[in-house]
Order: structure tokens, then sequence, then C-alpha cells
């Protein structure tokens, strides 16, 4: 008995010496020689407690040497890597307890080696890695406590890998992702806790894959600037037009998805005012269908633009008594009055007058 409870102590002391947390303080990793040494350095440690880095350096071509780690409580970051082409090494990772930054790694195809990671803390940032294609190697990411930022990924055409993804705490960034085809791979993302931003990925012509969020749990959106997007008419998105609970930011995007009313149309909903903006009058067309567009809207609640070269009069906005925020009124060069407006009572910011003819524009603080 004594013979046993001295093999059980001592498988005990084992299992705590292989378990154990280090490095309160974090630790940054420069060569290659550090990452094959942690190891022997930090024998046992598993779990590093403060912030790691393996970044600035053309010298680190694998994570190997780390593949006993199963947590970093602190925030991870993985940058400005020139020879590193895999994750491989971080295969025991279950979580990252604060930022998770990958970036600037140009060599990096997908993220195989983080098939293990369930968890980020905060933020997961994907910034700027050049040959990245996919996100395979996320697929059982359930949840990232904050945002979730995808940025200036030039080979990345779709979002497969991310098919575990259930909930973002923050709000869901998509930007300059050059040959961005579509959404596809994010079906499973049901809840987020902020806004939902799409902006300036010129290859993008459909946010199918938004399909299952709930509207609910968006905060604002802002979908501007992709030059081929069309297809806006997802359910998530339609659900939350006809109901906004944050603003609304939908321009210059491909015929289809160029404003709010467009959407509208193709998600068959009628608009409500929109409580917090942003209204742009572009055409005169937009001028003309401004009362079919918002039945029974007389308060524009956020920012108004009025910006267009056809446009010759504002006779349709006569509905209008007051205005949330600023009033630009620019660059019009057929306009000749302002008539359309004379019932608007109040502008709660700022009022401009101005075209690309005058020299100095009329501002009036109000």
């Amino acid at each position: 008995m004594k013979n046993l409870h001295c093999f059980l102590c001592g498988l005990l002391i084992s299992t705590a010496a292989h378990s154990q947390s280090c490095l309160p303080d974090g630790i940054t990793f420069t060569t290659q020689s550090q990452v094959d040494s942690f190891q022997v350095n930090y024998p046992g440690c598993t779990v590093i407690e403060g912030d790691v880095f393996i970044h600035d350096n053309s010298n680190i071509q694998n994570l190997n040497g780390l593949n006993v780690l199963t947590a970093i409580n602190g925030s991870f970051h993985i940058q400005n890597n020139q020879l590193l082409t895999s994750l491989t090494g971080l295969d025991n990772l279950e979580g990252v307890g604060g930022f998770f930054w990958i970036g600037y790694n140009n060599k990096l195809v997908n993220l195989n080696g983080l098939n293990s990671l369930i968890d980020v803390g905060m933020a997961l940032i994907i910034h700027s890695n050049d040959s990245l294609m996919s996100f395979t190697g996320f697929d059982n990411l359930t949840h990232i406590g904050g945002e979730f930022i995808i940025v200036s990924n030039h080979s990345l055409i779709n979002l497969t890998g991310l098919i575990s993804l259930s909930s973002i705490g923050g709000f869901l960034s998509i930007q300059s992702n050059k040959y961005l085809e579509n959404l596809t791979g994010i079906e499973s993302l049901t809840n987020m806790g902020g806004e939902l931003d799409i902006r300036w990925n010129m290859s993008l012509t459909s946010l199918a894959g938004l399909d299952n969020i709930d509207p609910q749990s968006i905060e604002g959106l802002a979908i501007h600037e992709n030059v081929s997007l069309s297809n806006c008419a997802v359910l998530s998105i339609c659900e939350y037009l006809s109901n906004p609970t944050g603003y609304v930011y939908i321009l210059n995007n491909a015929m289809g998805c160029k404003d709010p009313p467009q959407v509208a149309g193709a998600c068959g909903i009628t608009l409500p005012c929109l409580p917090y903006g942003y209204f742009y009058f572009r055409s005169q067309a937009d001028i003309d269908n401004f009362p079919s567009n918002y039945p029974g809207c007389t308060h524009l609640a956020g920012g108004t633009s009025i910006w267009g070269g056809n446009i010759t009069n504002l006779d349709s906005l006569y509905v209008i008594t007051s205005i949330g925020g600023s009033l630009g009124i620019r660059h019009n060069p057929m306009l000749t009055d302002l008539e359309g407006l004379c019932n608007v009572t109040s502008i709660g910011g700022n009022l401009w007058i101005f075209s690309y003819f005058s020299k100095i524009p009329l501002f009036v603080d109000l």
C-alpha cells in the first residue's frame, strides 16, 4: 500500500510538472533557436501567462518547439515573419486570452497548426498576410470575445475554415481584401456584439455567408466602396434593415447594393426612417423617390448629404421638417434653389453649402 501511495504521489507530481504555467511577463521569440529550445529553457511549461511575440525577423521558419503550449493567457502576436509558411507547432493551443494578431507574414498560405484553437478572449486580427488564401486551420474556433478584423489579405478568396465560429463579442470588419469574392465559410456565425463593417473589397460580389446572424445582435451596418458587390439582400441584412437598431451606411457599391433603398427593394421590404442616419442623395431620382423609399419619414436623425451632378431640384424633400445631424449641400452644378427644404425648421449639426467652383464654402455652425 505504501508503494502504491508513493507511486500515485509521484504520478500527481509528474502531471503537475507537465501542466504548469510560466512567464508572467511574457516572452519574445526572434530566432529559430529560441523557438527550438523553449522546452529546454522552460521545462513543463504549457501555459504562458503573459504576452507572446513572434515577430520582426527573417529567421524563424517553424514553430515546432512550441508544440507543448495549450494556452496563452495574454496576447499573442505573430507578425512580420518572412520565412514562416505554416503555424504547425501550435497544434495543441486551445485558447488565447488577449488579442491574437496574425499580420504581415508574407508566405503564410493558411492557418494550419491552429486546429485546436477554440477561443480568443479579445480581438482576432488577420492583417496583411499577402499569401493567405483561406482560414483553413481555424476549423474549431467557436468564439471571439471582442472584434474580428480581416484586412488587406490580398490572396484571400473566401472565409473557408471558419465553419465552427458562432459568436463574436464585438464588431466584424472585413476591409480591403483585394480578391475576396464571397463570404462563404462563416455561415455558423449567429451572434455578434457590434457593427458589421464591410468596405473596399474590390472583388466581393455577394454577402452570402452572413445569412444566419441574428439581426438584433448587429449594432450598426456599414457596407461601402465594394465596387463589385451587387447582392446584399441576405436574410440577416434584410431583417436588420426592416428594423434597424443602429446606423445604416450603404454607399458606392455595385448596382443592386448602392444604397439602402436598393437593398430594401431586393429584400422586398419597406424601409423605416433610419433612426441613426445616414441619408445620401446622389441623383435626382434619389430626391424624387424619397417619399416612397422612406414613407412617413419627416425627421432625418443622422447626417445628410446632397451631392449629385444631375440634381436640379429638391422638391420631393418638402416632407422633411428636421435633420438631427449635419447637412451638406455640395457640388450640385444643376441646382438653382433650395425650395424643397422650406419646411426644415432645425438642423442639429453643421450646414455646408458649396461647390467645386467656390473658393470659400458657406459653413454655418448652427
